[in-house]
């Protein structure tokens, strides 16, 4: 069993996209992306947009060989949409680039609500013939499970059980560790990887915010003792103060605890939390892609391609990283090369 992460916001973006190669099935699960449109009084930052368009590029190329898509759930940071903005996945790339047959897994009509449905309508309807649907069902190599609690929410999201001989992956979009059914259903299946959200940290203060943490700190623990590995990601990573619980929870549970980016070995890239700092070392329009009408964030990708390539390079692994930190970083890397760039188009 190969597994490749397509996004994440560990590795900038809201997306919990993956690839699972089984040899003769080749499974792309949740092939969405977006970025928070609009927080803290910011649209997202140009430097988002070219990790949006990475993601985009990796979810395309898995597509193109994929023989399952399994959508969790119908949120658009989890599925391709018809009408998308510019830094989520439109259905029409969608539809150019699956060309051959391919099980489409996904909750019952019955356990959507009614944008959901019309979501899943617009992704039948694009795949046409080239479908077969599969709902609440399973096979030798995909199952599955639930529907859960969307964490505290009403909108229900399925999980996802691959396996391959002795090897079995779950992958648990959006619970949150918010959700005891999940941990009896995760035992039973012995995973060697454990994919789950955590919990949506930035969207709580004071009693309430303490009360969510112990609790999906304790399912964690007890989801750490079914599983060799357990990948932290999504909503957690959307604040630093998300990555720094991971970071404390690791101390008491041990390394199997670990983010997407982590697992790949590449920096923490907390894009979303960081947005503010983004805005303040490398200034820019705030409403730059809506004045410039974009589809696309090609001029993006051109003007900040090289920072992304050092940021990925050189901040530290493993660890959070402090806000003092990211801003240096971003500074150096601004003057470095748009000063370049400037100079390029002079």
């Amino acid at each position: 069993m190969e597994i490749r992460f397509l996004g994440a916001e560990s590795l900038g973006v809201r997306s919990l996209s993956l690839f699972i190669d089984l040899g003769a099935r080749k499974i792309v699960i949740d092939p969405g992306v977006a970025l928070g449109f609009y927080r803290r009084g910011l649209h997202p930052h140009p430097l988002q947009a070219v990790f949006s368009e990475i993601t985009k590029v990796r979810i395309v190329k898995a597509l193109r060989s994929a023989s399952d898509v399994v959508v969790t759930h119908l949120h658009g940071d989890h599925v391709p949409l018809y009408r998308a903005n510019p830094f989520q996945l439109p259905l029409d790339v969608v539809r150019m680039v699956v060309q051959r047959k391919v099980f489409l897994w996904m909750k019952r009509f019955e356990d959507m609500s009614s944008l959901e449905l019309a979501r899943a309508r617009h992704l039948i309807d694009c795949l046409g013939d080239r479908l077969v649907l599969r709902q609440g069902s399973h096979d030798d190599c995909v199952e599955l499970l639930g529907p859960y609690s969307h964490g505290l929410e009403k909108s229900r999201v399925v999980g996802v059980v691959a396996r391959l001989g002795s090897r079995t992956l779950v992958h648990l979009s959006d619970t949150q560790l918010l959700v005891d059914d999940v941990v009896k259903d995760v035992r039973e299946h012995d995973p060697w990887i454990l994919i789950v959200s955590g919990p949506p940290l930035y969207r709580y203060h004071g009693a309430s915010r303490e009360r969510l943490a112990e609790i999906a700190r304790l399912n964690l623990a007890k989801l750490c003792s079914y599983a060799d590995y357990v990948i932290v990601d999504h909503h957690l990573l959307r604040s630093v103060d998300g990555s720094m619980w991971l970071d404390e929870v690791r101390k008491e549970v041990g390394d199997r605890v670990m983010c997407v980016a982590d697992f790949i070995g590449s920096p923490r890239l907390l894009l979303e939390a960081w947005r503010e700092v983004l805005y303040e070392t490398i200034p820019t329009n705030r409403r730059w892609f809506l004045e410039q009408s974009y589809t696309g964030c090609g001029e993006a990708i051109a003007t900040y391609r090289e920072i992304v390539e050092e940021l990925v390079k050189n901040l530290p692994r493993e660890t959070t990283v402090e806000l003092d930190e990211v801003r240096r970083h971003l500074r150096e890397l601004s003057t470095q090369f748009l000063d370049k760039d400037m100079d390029r188009r002079t």
